[in-house]
């Protein structure tokens, strides 16, 4: 229970600002950031997976006495500047005393990205040795592509961009 004690801190340091009330005035969009936080065994291996394979840049790390978080975004023009689309960020949670693979429980389905080229991004995690569970597929009549593949966690991860023109 204290280990996700740190997390609900941090998400309280992340979300610090005036109310939430309808007649509140609007918070300060520097204390807003919204994310999906996943607890991983091998920090290293899930950074060169979002970094390296997805493109995610790494906005800030908080290092605890047996926690590291880091919070990763697609988009930061300035590092010294909170990432502008704090829509997409995520959140790795690496206990450093754990050894064994989380359990997925059944009530969580994906983390889905909006990604510029599902095509390539899938061939980058194949080549990276990791699992593609659904090939990339036009959706008909939107426009639309999308793939799934796992993390080295093992988490889903839907990939969905614009369906390319063909060559």
């Amino acid at each position: 229970m204290i280990r996700y004690g740190l997390s609900i801190l941090t998400l309280g340091f992340l979300l610090a600002g005036p109310g939430f009330a309808d007649d509140a005035p609007d918070p300060d969009p520097k204390s807003m950031m919204m994310f999906v936080s996943v607890n991983v065994l091998d920090l290293e291996r899930s950074l060169a997976f979002y970094e390296g394979i997805l493109g995610m840049q790494e906005f800030t790390r908080y290092e605890h006495e047996n926690l590291t978080e880091v919070v990763l975004s697609f988009t930061r023009s300035d590092p010294t500047q909170p990432p502008p689309d704090r829509s997409s960020m995520l959140v790795l949670m690496h206990h450093h005393d754990r050894r064994e693979p989380y359990a997925h429980g059944e009530s969580f389905s994906r983390i889905a990205f909006g990604v510029s080229d599902v095509e390539a991004l899938v061939e980058a995690v194949r080549t990276a040795g990791l699992e593609v569970t659904r090939e990339p597929k036009a959706l008909p009549d939107s426009g639309m592509m999308l793939a799934f593949v796992r993390d080295p966690d093992g988490f889903r991860i839907e990939l969905i961009g614009s369906q390319q023109a063909p060559h």
